[in-house]
C-alpha cells in the first residue's frame, strides 16, 4: 500500500489552501479569506476563454467589494473568521457571482463572519439562501425590508351561489402603493418557502387605512370588470386581509446580509 496522501495528487494552489486551512489558526483573517478564495476560485483558468474573461470580471468585482467591506471594520472587532461560512458563501457565490445585488449579499455575508458584533446573526445556511434568490427577489428585499411588517391582501370574486373564487393571491403594499408586479407575488412565496418571512391571514392590522390601497388599484378594478361582465353569477369582489412579517432568521439575515 502506498504512503503517498491523497493531498499530494492535487494542484499545488489546492493542495496549498487545503493545508493552510487545516493548519493550526495562526493566520490572519485575511489569509483565512485568501486561502478560501484559491480553493473555490482556483480552477477559474480551465473555463471557455470568452466566458471565463466575464466570470473573471465578477470575480473581481466581489474580491473588490469584500476588501472594501473588510478595511471598513474596526481593527479591534475583526476576528478569525469561520471557513464554513466562508467556502460556504465563496462556493455558492460562484454560480450567480455576476448577479449584482446577490455579489454585494456575499459580499456583507462574508465581511459579517470576521466582524465581532455580527458574528451572533451569521450562519452557514445565509449563503444558500442567497443563491436561491433571483436578482427580483434580492431587489424587493433590500427595498422593503425596512417596511416589514407589510399588509396582505388576496383578491377574489364571490358568488351569488356562494363560494367564490380566486383571482390574485398575496398582493402586498409597500409604503401605501400596492405592487401590482405579479413577481412581488412571486417573490413573496420564495421568501416564505425559504424562511425568511411568514404570510398570515389569521392576523392582520386593526389600522383599515394599511389596506385602503387595495380597493383603489389597477387589480381591484380588473376584478371589478369581471363581477360587472357576468351579474349573474358573481356578486361582489372579496378582500381577504393578512399581513406579512420577517421571521427571526429574517431579521439576522437582513442585519447580516442586508443592512
Amino acid at each position: 500500500m502506498s504512503d503517498t496522501s491523497p493531498l499530494q495528487k492535487l494542484p499545488n494552489s489546492i493542495d496549498t489552501a487545503i493545508s493552510n486551512l487545516t493548519g493550526p489558526i495562526t493566520q490572519t483573517a485575511g489569509e483565512t479569506i485568501r486561502d478560501c478564495w484559491d480553493l473555490i476560485f482556483g480552477g477559474l483558468r480551465n473555463v471557455a476563454e470568452k466566458k471565463r474573461l466575464r466570470y473573471a470580471a465578477s470575480v473581481e468585482q466581489l474580491k473588490k467589494e469584500l476588501e472594501s467591506k473588510i478595511e471598513d471594520i474596526p481593527a479591534n472587532k475583526r476576528t478569525e473568521p469561520d471557513i464554513q461560512v466562508v467556502c460556504g458563501a465563496l462556493s455558492d457565490a460562484q454560480y450567480c457571482v455576476d448577479k449584482d445585488e446577490l455579489r454585494k449579499m456575499f459580499a456583507n455575508l462574508i465581511a459579517a463572519s470576521i466582524h465581532s458584533d455580527k458574528l451572533s446573526d451569521v450562519h452557514p445556511s445565509f449563503s444558500r439562501i442567497i443563491r436561491s434568490l433571483s436578482p427580483f427577489d434580492a431587489r424587493f428585499l433590500m427595498r422593503s425590508y425596512e417596511s416589514f411588517p407589510l399588509p396582505l391582501c388576496t383578491y377574489s370574486v364571490h358568488l351569488l351561489s356562494g363560494g367564490k373564487k380566486e383571482y390574485r393571491c398575496d398582493v402586498t403594499a409597500v409604503n401605501g402603493i400596492v405592487q401590482s408586479d405579479a413577481r412581488v407575488s412571486n417573490t413573496l412565496e420564495v421568501l416564505s418557502f425559504l424562511g425568511l418571512i411568514k404570510m398570515d391571514y389569521a392576523h392582520w392590522f386593526m389600522e383599515d387605512a394599511l389596506y385602503e390601497a387595495f380597493s383603489k388599484c389597477d387589480i381591484y378594478s380588473e376584478v371589478s370588470r369581471i363581477c360587472a361582465s357576468n351579474p349573474s353569477e358573481f356578486k361582489e369582489v372579496g378582500i381577504e386581509k393578512g399581513i406579512a412579517t420577517l421571521t427571526s432568521i429574517g431579521q439576522k439575515f437582513v442585519r447580516v446580509c442586508i443592512s
